[in-house]
């Protein structure tokens, strides 16, 4: 069976499933323009990324995770990125020290092109997290991952960046921000590529 054949009978098991009418399809089909199609594409290219693991992150202001009245400073969203590749065991705090500034974090990882980290890319992981799949390894979950690549100005005008961080009450990871004079501790870690 071709793929487009495939396709064709899982979206028409799925219409029969929901009780969707040929007479459904046909207005749905009736409607001006592509929208649908588009639609309809870019969900097959969301389970593409998700089942292959191999990600392509958008811009900061396309991913609906800058908060209200931030904006955005500097924003490098990577290329494609296999996931396979992702180190999670780089520190920007060194042995020996207790903390560094988020300014000295951001400036480790702009000095190191294998760190990856940008909103585009939290955005990518938190679609996958939402549909099943595990971002970080379990033994992460004491962690809290920083995302360099993007830095945003808050509505106090204060840089701050956005970092992945474990919440055990919903046992999820979510996105939060730190300024970058906070203090970032040693159970600080970068997403680098191997």
């Amino acid at each position: 069976m071709s793929t487009l054949s495939a396709l064709n009978e899982r979206i028409i098991s799925a219409a029969s499933r929901m009780g969707v009418t040929v007479n459904k399809i046909q207005q749905a089909l009736d409607c001006p323009g592509f929208e649908m199609e588009d639609r309809m594409v870019a969900i097959i290219l969301e389970y593409a990324e998700i089942t292959s693991g191999v990600y392509t992150p958008l811009g900061a202001e396309k991913t609906g995770l800058v908060p209200m009245g931030c904006r955005i400073q500097t924003d490098s969203p990577e290329g494609s990125l296999d996931s396979a590749r992702f180190d999670f065991s780089s520190r920007p705090v060194l042995e020996g020290e207790r903390c560094v500034t988020g300014r000295a974090a951001l400036h480790a990882a702009v000095s190191s092109p294998q760190v990856v980290g940008s909103l585009g890319l939290a955005a990518k992981l938190l679609m996958a997290q939402r549909h099943g799949k595990e971002i970080f390894p379990k033994e992460s979950q004491g962690c809290y991952f920083l995302l360099p690549r993007t830095v945003l100005i808050d509505p106090g005008t204060y840089e701050c960046f956005p970092v992945f961080e474990y919440k055990r009450v919903s046992e999820l990871w979510a996105v939060n921000f730190f300024l970058v004079d906070d203090l970032i501790g040693s159970d600080a870690r970068f997403i680098r590529l191997a």
